[in-house]
């Protein structure tokens, strides 16, 4: 999972701890798309020392390798990555997988395709796999009640309450829960019971917004429908099916393996596997991950039924350029704990994931039958590496590249964003945020993140359609989107950024008088 927010260029400094009030939109790793904002650099150079790549089919493809082997050894190089793990599927099966580089930048230790790194967020994909499993099996619906399974769910007091929350919200990133900054601690039954001090963002399923919440509770869901601990269920139902044979939630057990990174962090520290335990995380593999690729471009094989893997795959909700997210057409979409980028070319349904140490990505095209996964044991830079080394790859094999699709929106549309917005911070804080339109441009008063007891107006910045930028200083942003109810022509509803949501105040209508859209 995602335990901080990750500044990709919108920080100070990127060792510095996030402000309690910092409402940069701060893209999440979880949220790092495949853009054609950087320059790929593809040569067929001499290969390095590296350990030999595990050939599964023979008259390997040279070509393959040296683009992978390019791009891969680039990325490691400009971010200084100590080791990294990749595996390619080609036409359904793995035709290269490979380590580079070493397990313990001081210890050595040569990195291979069963070498366990630790996954964050890439998780998500197995938490609404085992929900999934689940509906398969009768036991759960995806429009049931989350209290159904959780009846001691409450929030803080407010204007939604928990019994508006679906199984389905929690899978698609549209509970309106605040995303925990820190990692539960206890189990996931003591965790729960501390959401009764959090207020809710809006209400469930008006929109998307990402939150590690939603998945640890869709964890606890699991438990109670099977009646098994969540990381057992996971290792018996999804991962024993597949084949993932080093796949693991136990920190011990991935010691145990043998087989195991040290995690990276760019400010020297290092970690071992077993230095933290985490309610919601675990350990895989390149090889492990493929395998997971190879599953769900397959129809779910042993795992999930046809219709559960083509749901899983299916856009669910619009993200509406979550992030100014210009790099899938339309904004994106999110299925259930997967996000899927159309592009051009291709469709891509992917995943990533970080976590202090660590980095991993898997994605794949479901009509080509080609997938990527790579892990890294360096954090947090090596989030950039690893997404340039990927896009890279998939550029290289699949002639897939994203044109700027960044387009301002024409000012004559953005008069319905005007308002006054009740907001709410991810820790309960309430503000309003004020905005106006005059002369073709917006503007916006907020409370100063650094103290917010004083107000800031700015001229907002139109990013794409209807997200804008907001620049409180000279050397940081946040990011927002307006949104409408349901319908095209509904009113502006919500002004959303990833660290907070604002409700917008409806102004009475007067007989007689039509509402602008």
């Amino acid at each position: 999972m995602d335990h901080r927010i990750l500044t990709l260029g919108n920080r100070r400094s990127s060792a510095a701890p996030p402000m309690r009030r910092s409402w940069s939109d701060e893209i999440m790793l979880s949220v790092v798309s495949l853009t054609a904002g950087v320059a790929i650099l593809i040569s067929v150079s001499a290969e390095a020392s590296r350990p030999e790549m595990s050939a599964t089919q023979p008259g390997q493809n040279m070509k393959l390798r040296a683009s992978v082997n390019s791009c891969v050894q680039t990325a490691m190089d400009v971010y200084d990555i100590p080791g990294l793990a990749v595996a390619v599927v080609v036409d359904g099966e793995i035709s290269l997988e490979r380590g580079y580089g070493v397990k313990h930048r001081f210890r050595g230790g040569a990195v291979d395709e069963h070498t366990l790194f630790r996954h964050g967020s890439v998780g998500k994909m197995f938490t609404a796999a085992a929900v999934l499993r689940l509906v398969d099996q009768g036991v759960v619906n995806l429009k049931d009640p989350v209290t159904e399974y959780v009846p001691e769910l409450h929030f803080a007091p407010g204007r939604w309450s928990a019994d508006r929350m679906r199984v389905r919200h929690l899978i698609t990133n549209t509970a309106a829960i605040p995303s925990y900054r820190s990692s539960p601690e206890g189990t996931l039954a003591d965790w729960v019971l501390t959401l009764n001090e959090v207020h809710l963002l809006g209400k469930p399923g008006a929109f998307w917004n990402y939150s590690n919440s939603n998945f640890a509770l869709a964890d606890l869901v699991v438990e109670r429908a099977s009646g098994m601990d969540f990381n057992d269920f996971l290792a018996v139902e999804l991962y024993r099916p597949a084949g993932m044979s080093g796949a693991t939630r136990y920190p011990a057990e991935a010691v145990a393996f043998g087989n195991y990174s040290f995690g990276h962090n760019d400010d020297g520290e290092i970690y071992a596997p077993d230095d933290y335990t985490e309610l919601v995380d675990g350990f895989v593999s390149a090889h492990d991950l493929a395998l997971w690729a190879q599953i769900m471009m397959s129809g779910g094989s042993r795992v999930l039924s046809l219709r559960s893997t083509a749901a899983a795959q299916k856009p669910q909700e619009p993200l509406h350029h979550y992030g100014g997210r210009p790099s899938s057409i339309g904004g994106g979409h999110y299925g259930f704990g997967l996000f899927i980028d159309e592009y051009p070319d291709a469709e891509i349904v992917w995943h990533s994931g970080g976590i202090p140490g660590w980095v991993a990505w898997v994605g794949w095209i479901p009509e080509q039958r080609f997938a990527v996964a790579m892990l890294a044991n360096s954090w947090p830079d090596a989030t950039n590496g690893l997404k340039n080394a990927v896009e890279c790859i998939f550029a290289a094999q699949r002639g897939v590249t994203m044109p700027d699709m960044s387009e301002p929106s024409d000012t004559s549309t953005w008069r319905p964003y005007a308002g006054t917005y009740d907001a709410i911070y991810d820790d309960g804080f309430e503000f309003e945020v004020f905005v106006e339109y005059e002369n073709g441009q917006l503007s916006m008063t907020a409370p100063n993140p650094d103290s917010p007891d004083q107000m800031v107006t700015r001229v907002l910045e139109n990013i794409h359609a209807s997200t804008f930028r907001f620049r409180p200083d000279s050397q940081s942003y946040w990011d927002m989107t307006f949104l409408r109810g349901n319908g095209k022509w509904a009113p502006v509803r919500w002004l959303r950024n990833s660290r907070f949501v604002g409700l917008r105040r409806l102004v009475p209508r007067r007989a007689g008088v039509r509402l602008s859209p």
